[in-house]
């Protein structure tokens, strides 16, 4: 029997031995073991990042749901038991060890030690997810790894470590406040010493008084939906200082502001800060008329992207319209040169205004909720953003207008004939309202209308002489030309539509080219509900329609003496056009804010 046993033993040795002979050949034989070294770091680089973006460490995408059940470090450890190889590779390239990641699934001290251990001298990025109740690790920090620390990505929940080190080379800072239910203040960190510090990122933090943070070039602040604790004036002054204390600031992110500039606190303070050197910035989820009370504090510079997220009208004000009045400190928006304005009504009655435009080296994108169901808000949104975004961009070439692509037929809503002042009066009719809006606008050469209620306005276009821009009593002789450089007219809609505006039309162009002496270049028409072909043979003398459309057919053909060209056609002959570089998505370490593109192919072609 013991000779049994002992040759029993060697069998199953020589089997293990033979199974990892197998498993290192068939390793070996696969695509991935053959990969070079470098392209193996890169995917195990792109692996790690993946997983901080769906860990308890999001990039500031406000749509990411932050998923704070999944280990980023137990599967980042687990690639170390795959093979042999890959441990290798691993262990052997320190920048993968430079990233350390600490959260509940592991031993924070031992994870740190490793991480330290096969880094090398290089600087150290931490994540620390303190949800766990091993809170000892900030002891194991030595001075002289805090001073390699160059990136601080912090989540904490309940009371907030003290973090007593100075860190002369950090960089990057970003703490979250992982209780959604409460703005918790902040602490001093470092013993306020950080002069290297130039991405400061907080998110569900109140306040953060003794914390002297300055020069700073990316800033992003986040309070919490649902969330509007009282406002106070020393929040609102610690958030403008902070804004002064980094005039070299080029990215501000700014959501669920309601804990710092809510009306109340607005009211005390009369201060600006300029920020020569932004280049993009975010605010938003926020009422239209505190996020105008915040942008009249600013002084903002040519080449700024902005973007303004779901804003929405206050239950205690009317105003859609999120810039201030006052827009002469707003230098980007004399570079805007092109507009578009886009309506879209939801079944459940919400509307969307989406206001986007680009210039040469500057972009405006504003997103603005209203509930239509809101007696009279189909009319104040559409006419504030139209006025309010179209009558002050006084170089715009081209301008577009999107919608509504339905009307709801009810008392309370007319087809915005009237225009309100502040008490809610009417002060003038639809076509002499576009005509003042239009008359302002020298520059444009461009105008599309698709599925457009103004397209009941097109009359505001031909000379008036009772329209001059300016107060509503001024009146003068000499004829208005509604934008006298105007030389491409695109309307989309359908068909009955487009050959029920065919007198306005023909008095449009012939006005214009009577009065102004220059015809129009290009007249297109687009049917949404037809093809083209089809709305070419309606215009013909037997195009067998009803009389009535007969005679709008024929009128239409009239539009050939004032136009150099005029045509239906199926898709209009656009490029696509984007926001300028710097308005791009910005992926950076303080985190991800999608910058919307302008104009996309789908939305052209819809």
């Amino acid at each position: 029997m013991d000779n049994l046993n002992v040759q029993l033993f060697r069998l199953r040795t020589s089997l293990m031995k033979a199974d990892r002979i197998i498993n290192v050949i068939h390793n070996a034989a696969s695509t991935v073991h053959r990969l070079p070294v470098e392209i193996l770091v890169y995917i195990f680089k792109i692996i790690q990042q993946e997983a901080l973006r769906l860990g308890p460490f999001p990039e500031y995408n406000p749509d990411v749901i932050v998923d704070a059940s999944t280990s980023v470090s137990r599967h980042w450890i687990g690639l170390l038991h795959v093979c042999h190889r890959w441990r290798h590779v691993l262990l052997s390239e320190r920048s993968l060890w430079s990233t350390v990641i600490l959260d509940k699934f592991v031993n924070s001290r031992r994870m740190l030690d490793l991480c330290i251990a096969y880094s090398g001298s290089l600087p150290l990025r931490i994540y620390r997810d303190s949800t766990d109740s091993d809170r000892g690790a900030w002891s194991a920090l030595t001075p002289q790894i805090v001073s390699r620390t160059r990136e601080l990505r912090y989540r904490f929940t309940g009371a907030l470590e003290p973090i007593t080190e100075p860190t002369p080379s950090l960089e990057c800072l970003d703490i979250v406040n992982g209780d959604t239910t409460r703005l918790l203040p902040l602490g001093v960190l470092f013993q306020d010493q950080t002069p290297s510090l130039r991405r400061l990122a907080l998110k569900n933090i109140l306040s953060w008084a003794g914390n002297n943070f300055a020069h700073l070039t990316d800033l992003c602040i986040q309070g919490a939906p649902k969330l509007f604790p009282r406002p106070s004036v020393s929040r609102y002054r610690q958030l403008l200082q902070l804004l002064k204390n980094s005039p070299a600031l080029r990215v501000f992110i700014f959501r669920w502001p309601n804990a710092w500039i809510v009306g109340a606190a607005l009211q005390h303070v009369h201060d600006t800060v300029e920020l020569p050197n932004l280049r993009q910035m975010c605010i938003g989820d926020c009422d239209a008329l505190h996020i105008r009370s915040f942008l009249s504090k600013l002084i903002l510079p040519r080449g700024l992207c902005l973007s303004i997220v779901n804003s929405w009208s206050g239950d205690d004000t009317p105003t859609y319209a999120p810039l201030p009045e006052d827009t002469s400190r707003f230098h980007f928006l004399h570079d805007i040169t092109s507009l578009e304005i886009l309506f879209t009504i939801h079944v459940s009655g919400e509307q969307h205004v989406r206001v986007s435009g680009i210039g040469p080296s500057g972009s405006l994108n504003v997103n603005i909720l209203a509930d239509m169901f809101e007696p009279p808000a189909e009319e104040r949104v559409a006419l504030e953003v139209y006025i309010h975004h179209s009558g002050i961009l006084r170089n715009l070439t081209e301008l577009w207008i999107h919608g509504p692509h339905s009307i709801v037929q009810d008392d309370r809503f007319g087809h915005y004939k009237e225009l309100w002042d502040e008490s809610g009066n009417a002060v003038l009719n639809g076509p002499e309202m576009w005509c003042r809006i239009l008359a302002g606008m020298e520059n444009l050469e461009k105008l599309v209308l698709e599925s457009s209620i103004m397209v009941h306005h097109l009359c505001s276009l031909a000379l008036l002489f009772d329209c001059e821009p300016g107060p509503v009593d001024e009146a003068h002789d000499l004829p208005v030309i509604p934008c006298p450089r105007l030389k491409h007219l695109w309307i989309a809609g359908a068909t009955n539509v487009l050959f029920s505006i065919s007198e306005r039309l023909h008095y449009l162009t012939y006005s214009r080219h009577l009065f102004h002496k220059i015809p129009f270049h290009e007249i297109l028409l687009r049917s949404t509900t037809h093809e083209a072909s089809y709305c070419r043979l309606m215009c013909t003398d037997d195009g067998g329609g009803s009389a009535p459309m007969v005679k709008a057919g024929k009128t239409l053909r009239e539009l050939e003496k004032h136009v150099d060209t005029f045509q239906f056609v199926d898709v209009f002959p656009t490029k696509i056009f984007e926001l300028p570089a710097l308005a791009m998505s910005s992926r950076s370490r303080e985190g991800t804010v999608y910058w919307p593109r302008w104009r996309l192919e789908e939305d052209v072609n819809h």
